[in-house]
């Protein structure tokens, strides 16, 4: 007998169950307009956490990371990075509806309004915008899922808006396509 090889194992190991049928559909459009649970990564915007975020991405601007020159600056302090909010939540990741698919996370549009400031607090609330169905070159049919994240400071100040999607796709469908394989 021919020993399988790990990635056989895993395949076959797979969940049989796509999801991607139009009851699972219907199911997921029926959570528009619905709250879903936020992450809760770092809540609070101390400096610390703020240098944190920026030394990650790589952003050298001395406004988000130097305390000496940005005391000088307009603001009187450092400042949080625009993105600095994907401390506390990322919006559009695969967590919802459709259990079984395959998920990747595919974007954001983001809109700004202010600054986080050391000490802020960050909180946020997510809710489902749209379901779309599509067909896919990679696996048949394809699902995206549209989520809208607000998150505001302690004093509900607006801080950023943030439209978050993914792409669902079938498992047995693209691997028999083998378009990427």
């Amino acid at each position: 007998m021919a020993r399988q090889t790990e990635q056989q194992r895993v395949t076959e190991t797979l969940p049989e169950v796509d999801g991607i049928s139009p009851e699972a559909i219907a199911k997921a459009k029926a959570m528009i307009g619905m709250r879903l649970r936020t992450e809760n990564f770092t809540r609070d915007a101390s400096v610390g956490a703020l240098l944190n975020f920026v030394n990650g991405i790589g952003d050298a601007n001395p406004i988000f990371r130097d305390q000496e020159y940005a005391a000088y600056s307009k603001y009187g302090s450092i400042i949080g990075h625009p993105c600095a909010p994907y401390m506390r939540h990322w919006s559009g990741r695969t967590r919802w509806g459709l259990p079984g698919v395959h998920g990747f996370f595919a974007g954001n549009d983001w809109e700004f309004f202010r600054h986080l400031r050391p000490g802020d607090a960050i909180n946020c609330i997510e809710r489902v915008l749209d379901v779309q169905e599509k067909q896919s070159q990679y696996s048949a049919t394809l699902v995206i899922q549209f989520v809208e994240t607000i998150y505001t400071n302690q004093r509900d100040e607006l801080v950023a808006r943030v439209v978050g999607w993914c792409t669902r796709h079938q498992r047995r469908a693209s691997r028999e396509r083998g378009k990427y394989a």
